[in-house]
């Protein structure tokens, strides 16, 4: 569950209101929206943590993209995924974000999401630099949509380059197989 993990130190004065993403009038084609999440199971909920967080502009989040009347997002455990909006397993909503409308159709939708099934499969998923919201910003910048995707859902990146830098490896001694 914890495949799409990523901090965030956005204020949330940038979230919008979700209403006005799904009352969205579709006057140039459907909408296109950004739901962002909470990661939630039996063992874990981030949701409580990020309701403690977010006032300090701190949180863990997930994204899927939703057009067309579904929603697509991917996963550690199996690619590029559909669910229905808002509804994704593994996962608790929280907000949406619109990204105006697109003039792409549905077969062109179909076969752009093909296209990024080889650089988006479970083989290629990384925490830090191939995840859900890496999935999500580049599916939106192939649909030619001028909005720029939150940058603040990437800064799980800048935390690992900074964790790099700055805190020592363990030991040879310390690691499985003596570091090999």
């Amino acid at each position: 569950l914890l495949d799409s993990l990523v901090f965030s130190f956005t204020p949330p004065s940038l979230w919008e209101d979700e209403r006005a993403c799904h009352g969205m009038e579709m006057e140039h084609g459907p909408s296109v929206i950004l739901n962002v999440y909470d990661l939630s199971s039996d063992k874990l909920d981030i949701s409580k943590w990020n309701d403690m967080t977010e006032p300090f502009n701190f949180g863990a989040f997930h994204s899927g993209v939703e057009a067309f009347g579904s929603e697509v997002s991917y996963s550690e455990t199996r690619g590029i995924v559909f669910s229905t909006p808002r509804r994704i397993e593994g996962a608790v909503f929280r907000r949406s974000l619109s990204f105006g409308t697109t003039d792409t159709t549905l077969p062109a939708f179909s076969t752009l999401l093909d296209s990024l099934r080889e650089r988006f499969s479970v083989s290629t998923f990384d925490l830090t630099r191939n995840n859900s919201n890496h999935f999500c910003s580049a599916l939106i910048h192939e649909l030619g949509l001028k909005r720029d995707f939150p940058s603040y859902l990437f800064t799980v990146e800048k935390f690992g380059a900074f964790c790099a830098l700055h805190v020592p490896l363990a030991p040879p001694q310390f690691l499985p197989n003596g570091g090999l």
